[in-house]
């Protein structure tokens, strides 16, 4: 069952990194870097990026 849960969020959150990167329109310039750092760092590139665009957001408010 922790396997699972591994696999989920290994794969569950460069997914939901790469939704969340393409529905952006704040990041156009860097979007192709962006993906290379989703796809290329696994599990720390998907949380450095979401936790970036959280920050990104809660200062533009």
């Amino acid at each position: 069952m922790g396997e699972l849960a591994i696999l989920l969020i290994l794969f569950g959150m460069p997914l939901a990194a790469m939704y969340d990167l393409f529905r952006q329109s704040s990041i156009d310039k860097n979007k192709v870097l962006w993906a290379l750092i989703i796809l290329l760092i696994p599990f720390i590139g998907p949380l450095i990026y979401l936790l970036y665009t959280r920050v990104l957001d809660l200062s533009k408010k």
